[in-house]
């Protein structure tokens, strides 16, 4: 996520980056051993500030859209229960 392009275009969370890798390392750990994820991304802004995550940030909000969603369709309503 960039400050920058959430600013100027109104554009929040974004999938980004190239040669994305996600391998076991030589590190040991007990149980067997770590992994490395690597990739290559590009920054089109000066002075910006930038997040990075591993997936897209899931709120608690997020989850009681969703649920919402569920709750009030009618084929899937009936299967699950808050």
């Amino acid at each position: 996520r960039s400050d920058k392009m959430a600013a100027l275009h109104g554009i929040g969370w974004v999938r980004r980056g190239t040669d994305i890798c996600y391998y076991q390392n030589h590190v040991k750990r007990r149980g067997g051993y770590y992994y490395t994820a690597t990739f290559t991304m590009d920054f089109p802004y000066s002075e910006d500030t930038v997040y990075i995550a591993y997936c897209y940030p899931y709120t608690y909000t997020d989850l009681q859209r969703y649920l919402h969603t569920l709750e009030v369709d009618p084929r899937r309503g009936n299967r699950f229960r808050r």
